[in-house]
Protein backbone atom coordinates (compact mmCIF):
# COMPACT_ATOMS: atom_id res chain seq x y z
CA UNK A 1 0.00 0.00 0.00
CA UNK A 2 2.70 2.12 0.41
CA UNK A 3 4.95 1.54 -2.61
CA UNK A 4 1.50 1.67 -4.56
CA UNK A 5 1.04 5.48 -4.30
CA UNK A 6 4.60 6.62 -5.06
CA UNK A 7 5.03 3.98 -8.30
CA UNK A 8 1.65 5.70 -9.90
CA UNK A 9 2.70 8.88 -9.17
CA UNK A 10 5.91 7.81 -10.85
CA UNK A 11 4.23 6.42 -13.73
CA UNK A 12 2.15 9.53 -14.34
CA UNK A 13 4.87 11.82 -14.38
CA UNK A 14 6.66 9.36 -16.62
CA UNK A 15 4.07 9.40 -19.03
CA UNK A 16 3.53 13.55 -19.12
CA UNK A 17 7.31 14.04 -19.78
CA UNK A 18 6.75 11.52 -22.45
CA UNK A 19 3.94 13.57 -24.33
CA UNK A 20 5.85 17.00 -23.69
CA UNK A 21 8.81 15.32 -25.12
CA UNK A 22 6.74 13.82 -28.06
CA UNK A 23 4.76 17.12 -28.70
CA UNK A 24 8.28 18.96 -29.30
CA UNK A 25 9.06 16.99 -31.87
CA UNK A 26 6.35 17.11 -33.48
CA UNK A 27 6.73 21.04 -32.97
CA UNK A 28 10.05 20.33 -34.90
CA UNK A 29 8.47 18.43 -38.03
CA UNK A 30 5.93 21.01 -38.21
CA UNK A 31 8.85 23.99 -38.20
CA UNK A 32 10.39 22.00 -40.81
CA UNK A 33 7.53 21.08 -43.21
CA UNK A 34 6.34 25.24 -42.40
CA UNK A 35 9.67 26.73 -44.06
CA UNK A 36 8.27 27.68 -47.32
CA UNK A 37 4.75 29.18 -46.05
CA UNK A 38 3.00 27.55 -48.37
CA UNK A 39 2.68 24.17 -46.34
CA UNK A 40 2.59 25.45 -43.08
CA UNK A 41 -0.96 25.05 -42.86
CA UNK A 42 -0.76 21.34 -44.31
CA UNK A 43 2.06 20.78 -41.52
CA UNK A 44 -0.09 21.57 -38.83
CA UNK A 45 -3.00 19.83 -39.50
CA UNK A 46 -0.93 17.11 -39.92
CA UNK A 47 1.01 17.78 -36.60
CA UNK A 48 -2.59 18.19 -35.22
CA UNK A 49 -3.21 14.40 -36.08
CA UNK A 50 -0.20 12.89 -35.26
CA UNK A 51 -0.42 14.45 -31.63
CA UNK A 52 -4.21 13.73 -31.49
CA UNK A 53 -3.67 10.16 -32.27
CA UNK A 54 -0.76 10.07 -29.45
CA UNK A 55 -2.76 11.12 -26.48
CA UNK A 56 -5.65 8.10 -27.40
CA UNK A 57 -2.42 5.90 -27.46
CA UNK A 58 -2.99 4.52 -31.31
CA UNK A 59 -0.29 5.97 -33.06
CA UNK A 60 3.82 6.76 -32.86
CA UNK A 61 6.11 10.08 -33.53
CA UNK A 62 7.87 9.01 -36.13
CA UNK A 63 9.46 10.88 -39.36
CA UNK A 64 7.49 8.14 -41.15
CA UNK A 65 3.93 8.50 -38.98
CA UNK A 66 4.25 12.41 -39.72
CA UNK A 67 4.93 12.07 -43.60
CA UNK A 68 2.18 9.93 -43.93
CA UNK A 69 -0.40 12.28 -42.16
CA UNK A 70 1.17 15.15 -44.36
CA UNK A 71 0.09 12.89 -47.34
CA UNK A 72 -3.32 12.40 -46.42
CA UNK A 73 -3.67 15.99 -45.62
CA UNK A 74 -2.12 16.84 -49.27
CA UNK A 75 -4.68 14.10 -50.76
CA UNK A 76 -7.82 15.51 -49.00
CA UNK A 77 -7.88 19.08 -50.78
CA UNK A 78 -5.09 20.28 -52.90
CA UNK A 79 -6.60 23.79 -53.59
CA UNK A 80 -7.52 24.62 -49.78
CA UNK A 81 -3.47 23.78 -49.57
CA UNK A 82 -2.81 26.54 -52.34
CA UNK A 83 -5.47 29.06 -50.38
CA UNK A 84 -4.12 28.36 -47.06
CA UNK A 85 -0.32 29.07 -48.23
CA UNK A 86 -1.36 32.41 -49.91
CA UNK A 87 -3.23 33.46 -47.04
CA UNK A 88 0.47 32.69 -44.57
CA UNK A 89 2.28 34.41 -47.33
CA UNK A 90 0.03 37.41 -46.76
CA UNK A 91 -0.02 37.74 -43.51
CA UNK A 92 3.58 37.36 -43.52
CA UNK A 93 3.88 40.43 -46.08
CA UNK A 94 1.63 42.50 -43.55
CA UNK A 95 3.68 41.16 -40.13
CA UNK A 96 6.55 42.49 -42.37
CA UNK A 97 4.87 45.86 -43.17
CA UNK A 98 3.98 46.21 -39.57
CA UNK A 99 7.83 45.53 -38.10
CA UNK A 100 9.35 48.13 -40.91
CA UNK A 101 7.16 51.00 -39.75
CA UNK A 102 3.35 50.74 -39.98
CA UNK A 103 3.36 49.25 -36.15
CA UNK A 104 3.85 52.77 -34.61
CA UNK A 105 0.56 53.65 -35.84
CA UNK A 106 -1.62 51.96 -33.17
CA UNK A 107 -4.85 53.24 -35.35
CA UNK A 108 -3.55 50.85 -38.03
CA UNK A 109 -1.85 48.13 -35.71
CA UNK A 110 -4.74 47.33 -33.18
CA UNK A 111 -7.29 46.35 -36.42
CA UNK A 112 -4.23 44.36 -38.37
CA UNK A 113 -3.50 42.75 -34.71
CA UNK A 114 -7.19 41.43 -34.24
CA UNK A 115 -7.86 40.30 -37.57
CA UNK A 116 -4.74 37.98 -37.70
CA UNK A 117 -5.70 37.11 -34.17
CA UNK A 118 -9.10 35.46 -34.71
CA UNK A 119 -7.50 34.41 -38.05
CA UNK A 120 -4.68 32.17 -36.50
CA UNK A 121 -7.40 31.04 -33.80
CA UNK A 122 -9.67 29.88 -36.71
CA UNK A 123 -6.52 27.99 -38.41
CA UNK A 124 -5.63 26.10 -35.62
CA UNK A 125 -9.55 25.42 -34.45
CA UNK A 126 -9.94 24.00 -38.32
CA UNK A 127 -6.31 22.35 -38.72
CA UNK A 128 -7.16 20.56 -35.30
CA UNK A 129 -10.70 19.47 -36.03
CA UNK A 130 -10.02 18.22 -39.68
CA UNK A 131 -10.19 14.42 -40.33
CA UNK A 132 -9.56 12.36 -43.12
CA UNK A 133 -12.50 12.03 -45.56
CA UNK A 134 -14.10 14.95 -43.59
CA UNK A 135 -14.56 18.23 -46.44
CA UNK A 136 -12.63 21.35 -45.28
CA UNK A 137 -15.67 23.40 -45.66
CA UNK A 138 -17.38 20.95 -43.33
CA UNK A 139 -14.80 21.54 -41.01
CA UNK A 140 -14.68 25.09 -40.80
CA UNK A 141 -18.58 25.38 -40.55
CA UNK A 142 -18.55 22.78 -37.68
CA UNK A 143 -15.02 25.20 -35.94
CA UNK A 144 -17.30 28.62 -37.26
CA UNK A 145 -20.15 27.43 -35.00
CA UNK A 146 -18.24 25.65 -32.02
CA UNK A 147 -16.06 28.92 -31.76
CA UNK A 148 -19.15 30.82 -30.41
CA UNK A 149 -19.99 28.04 -28.10
CA UNK A 150 -16.47 27.40 -26.75
CA UNK A 151 -15.55 31.10 -26.46
CA UNK A 152 -13.31 30.24 -23.71
CA UNK A 153 -11.45 27.27 -25.60
CA UNK A 154 -10.70 30.27 -28.47
CA UNK A 155 -9.45 32.19 -25.36
CA UNK A 156 -7.26 29.63 -24.37
CA UNK A 157 -5.67 29.48 -27.99
CA UNK A 158 -5.55 32.72 -28.07
CA UNK A 159 -3.51 33.02 -25.27
CA UNK A 160 -1.27 29.88 -26.39
CA UNK A 161 -0.55 32.03 -29.26
CA UNK A 162 0.17 35.04 -27.96
CA UNK A 163 2.81 33.38 -25.43
CA UNK A 164 4.15 31.43 -28.43
CA UNK A 165 4.66 34.48 -30.21
CA UNK A 166 5.99 36.53 -27.62
CA UNK A 167 8.54 34.24 -26.86
CA UNK A 168 9.61 33.54 -30.07
CA UNK A 169 9.85 37.40 -30.80
CA UNK A 170 12.07 37.97 -28.03
CA UNK A 171 14.23 34.80 -28.58
CA UNK A 172 13.82 33.18 -31.75
CA UNK A 173 15.07 29.57 -31.03
CA UNK A 174 12.67 29.37 -29.01
CA UNK A 175 10.87 29.00 -32.14
CA UNK A 176 11.97 25.09 -31.88
CA UNK A 177 10.27 24.61 -28.72
CA UNK A 178 6.84 26.56 -28.45
CA UNK A 179 5.58 25.44 -31.97
CA UNK A 180 5.36 21.87 -30.51
CA UNK A 181 3.12 23.03 -27.22
CA UNK A 182 0.88 25.49 -29.64
CA UNK A 183 -0.02 22.50 -31.20
CA UNK A 184 -0.99 20.30 -28.70
CA UNK A 185 -3.03 23.00 -27.37
CA UNK A 186 -4.78 23.26 -30.10
CA UNK A 187 -5.59 19.75 -29.99
CA UNK A 188 -6.60 19.89 -26.32
CA UNK A 189 -8.72 22.93 -27.28
CA UNK A 190 -10.32 20.23 -30.05
CA UNK A 191 -10.87 17.90 -27.50
CA UNK A 192 -12.68 20.00 -25.25
CA UNK A 193 -14.97 21.49 -28.23
CA UNK A 194 -15.84 17.91 -28.95
CA UNK A 195 -17.25 17.30 -25.68
CA UNK A 196 -19.35 20.59 -25.74
CA UNK A 197 -20.85 18.78 -28.98
CA UNK A 198 -21.68 15.55 -27.44
CA UNK A 199 -23.08 17.19 -24.69
CA UNK A 200 -25.49 19.65 -26.85
CA UNK A 201 -26.19 17.04 -28.98
CA UNK A 202 -27.04 14.42 -26.40
CA UNK A 203 -30.89 13.59 -26.65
Amino acid sequence: MTTAKPVGILKRNETTISLFADCLVVGIYVLVVSAPLVTAFAGLTAGCALLRARTRHTGSISPAAFLHQLAEVFRSSRSMMVISGLLAILVGMDLLALLSGLGAHPVLTAPFAIVVSLALVLALRTAAAWRRGKPWLATAKDVFGIMVRDARGSLLLLGAIFTAFSLTFLTPGSAVVCLGPLVLAAVVVDARASAIRDVVHRP
